[in-house]
């Protein structure tokens, strides 16, 4: 699936997310309404050519173009259902990785409940161990400034 191939299909607002069929005539709905969980998260799916293809894909396509090899489209506010297209950046799976959110409210990927207290992780490293949470965030927030990792949602690490 190309870019152009995406734009003769599909009508894409980037104020508000919504992508909606061209031909209007066909038996399908117009709108995207398919939701597909994936593991913490939710993202819309389009069927195009019998194939899915994810929304945010599809909006970042129809706008920039195709996607480079090695690259991903990343939802800035963590939020997979808001394809607007200031909620979206082309980054590095990397990058990608590191804004996630974590499965439990509150708390920092590398950040782990362990012994009585929490284990830091940061980089592929351990960072350290202490008894308070929120000394273990700022750890892992001090590692990550260093290396130039700058996220201001608390849950992206």
């Amino acid at each position: 699936m190309n870019a152009e191939q995406l734009r003769q299909q599909f009508a894409y607002d980037p104020l508000t997310g919504a992508i909606e069929r061209r031909d209007k005539s066909r038996k399908r709905r117009p709108h995207t309404g398919t939701v597909n969980q994936r593991k913490d998260t939710a993202y819309r799916a389009l069927c195009v050519d019998h194939r899915k293809v994810y929304a945010h894909r599809a909006a970042w396509m129809i706008v920039h173009g195709d996607i480079p090899p090695g690259m991903v489209i990343d939802h800035i506010n963590g939020d997979g259902l808001d394809n607007r297209m200031c909620n979206l950046r082309l980054v590095t799976k990397t990058v990608n990785q590191q804004n996630r959110r974590s499965l439990r409210a509150g708390a920092l990927h590398g950040v782990i409940s362990h012994r009585g207290g929490f284990a830091v992780y940061a980089c592929n490293k351990y960072r350290g161990w202490t008894k308070d949470f929120f000394e273990a965030c700022c750890i892992r927030k001090s590692v990550d400034a260093k290396n130039g990792h700058h996220f201001g949602q608390m849950g992206a690490a």
